[in-house]
């Protein structure tokens, strides 16, 4: 991956959200019904899986300056979903569905579908948060790396938001990474879904 410097050093988040059916609170393909929203407001965007929306935040200053950046978009998407009967969540994996994936149906994602051979067989439902640092330079880069490192075990704490897979209990406090582990190192893995 190159690096891409930027002028000033600012924060951007890019948080997954479930979306889900009011009624039964499953899973719900319903990123389609979005297609105005994602054409006109450049902040949310289709993810790999229909059930899935990203909501992006401009780069920002500071951490504190994230939380009200994600609450204008996200009141900006609630106000979309609700009366096509749809609801937000978020969380590393569903508690409780088990139906397939459905790939979104673009061109990039049908390719990388393609690609993987079979992707919603062994893609794993999961749903993620990515805080982007924007550094001066390389250096910068990894100076915030190391200084970030002795964090990542509370990081991690926090991430752990996905106990739950199929119904089960895993006993894992953050499945969703197990799941991924699984899959990504072992093309051939299949979730039995």
């Amino acid at each position: 991956m190159k690096f891409v410097p930027q002028a000033d050093p600012t924060l951007g988040c890019e948080w997954e959200l479930q979306l889900l059916r009011e009624d039964s609170l499953e899973l719900a393909d319903g990123i389609l019904a979005f297609s105005d929203e994602l054409s006109e407001y450049a902040l949310i965007k289709p993810e790999f899986l229909q059930c899935c929306i990203e909501i992006n935040t401009p780069p920002v200053e500071t951490a504190a300056d994230l939380e009200p950046a994600l609450n204008s978009v996200l009141a900006h998407i609630d106000a979309h979903a609700r009366p096509l009967g749809l609801r937000l969540a978020a969380a590393g994996t569903h508690p409780f569905d088990r139906k397939p994936a459905i790939v979104t149906p673009s061109e990039r994602y049908l390719r990388l579908a393609d690609e993987r051979s079979g992707a919603p067989a062994i893609h794993p439902v999961t749903f993620a948060t990515h805080v982007h640092v924007a550094c001066r330079d390389g250096d910068s880069a990894i100076r915030a790396m190391r200084r970030i490192a002795p964090c990542l075990p509370a990081l991690l704490a926090i991430g752990a938001n996905s106990p739950y897979w199929h119904g089960i209990d895993t006993g894992y406090a953050c499945f969703r990474q197990r799941l991924l582990s699984a899959v990504w190192s072992k093309p051939a893995y299949a979730l039995g879904r």
